[in-house]
């Protein structure tokens, strides 16, 4: 197998395996909020999936799905005039319509939504929302005292499966890939942090559109753009333009990754795909496969290899 074929495989082994009992809970989820605040028996009506599940870059193992659940227009004044703080009436209102759906679950407010913990481990993150006439959303934030906030995750959504569209699936596949990375490293950059800088990374590159072929150049370069990200606090997400603070320094465990990368390459391009797979694999984890033990180097060949 050559490098495509083990990204092909790779890839494979990204997606979720577990959609079916994710959304089996998501529509229970539904189902009791249209009822008890819309008065309407719908699973699906007046919701929207939003996060890295949302935006179709969430990878197997995904156990933490957020969503938005519309409320209607007539129900924002009266919780806007409630004193002293209606934003979290407004939470406790929907984590008691919750409770009679899920009276073995752990369910509690946060400050900006409500989150179903399940025995298994799973957790839905519920944000009760009102509907503008942009596609925008007005959230409720609990904290200091109460507040309303405004977030889009629709032109989130929308923007990145335009992008990732255009450039023949790729945005989705290497921000799930990446995931995988964050995930084995621990590196500190949320979902969406890391799903802009991919959508910023991928609008630009030259390969943009070619075949799983190219996807070892594209890991490669994306750590190397991410390695040479100046440090900054904040930056603004793809779609909605709406500022999102970093979690941490990054860069120099992208440099570390990147040089993982560029070994694996050399040794793919000079037929060891055995000791390129097991670099990748120090990159992305486990699910990288591994089909064959490495063969010994070939005499005349030099590859410098991290130790």
């Amino acid at each position: 197998m050559g490098a495509g074929d083990d990204f092909r495989e790779f890839c494979g082994r990204l997606v979720i395996d577990n959609r079916e009992g994710l959304l089996q809970r998501y529509h229970l989820v539904v189902r009791r909020l249209n009822a008890d605040f819309r008065g309407v028996d719908s699973r699906t009506a007046h919701s929207l999936c939003t996060g890295s599940y949302g935006r179709g870059t969430a990878i197997r193992g995904c156990i933490d799905l957020d969503m938005i659940f519309c409320l209607p227009d007539e129900s924002y004044e009266r919780y806007a005039s409630m004193k002293p703080n209606g934003q979290f009436s407004l939470l406790l209102d929907v984590q008691a319509s919750l409770q009679k759906t899920f009276p073995n679950a752990r369910i509690g407010a946060n400050g900006q939504a409500v989150v179903i913990s399940y025995p298994d481990g799973v957790a839905f993150e519920i944000v009760p929302a009102f509907l503008n006439k942009d596609g925008s959303y007005t959230c409720p934030d609990a904290n200091l005292g109460g507040s309303w906030k405004t977030t889009h995750p629709k032109a989130e959504i929308e923007t990145i499966a335009a992008m990732s569209s255009q450039t023949n699936g790729n945005l989705k596949w290497l921000c799930r890939m990446m995931r995988a990375w964050k995930n084995l490293w621990s590196v500190p950059v949320g979902g969406l942090q890391l799903d802009t800088l991919a959508y910023n990374f991928i609008k630009d590159w030259r390969y943009r559109d070619k075949s799983v072929l190219y996807y070892d150049w594209m890991c490669r370069d994306f750590m190397k753009y991410l390695a040479e990200r100046p440090e900054r606090d904040t930056m603004m997400t793809v779609g909605s333009g709406q500022y999102i603070w970093s979690q941490g320094k990054f860069q120099h465990i992208a440099a570390r990754s990147l040089k993982l990368a560029d070994e694996a390459i050399q040794f793919s391009s000079a037929g060891y795909d055995g000791f390129a797979q097991e670099k990748w694999r120090q990159v992305f984890g486990v699910a990288y496969p591994l089909e064959t033990a490495p063969a010994q180097k070939k005499k005349g060949f030099v590859c410098k290899v991290t130790v």
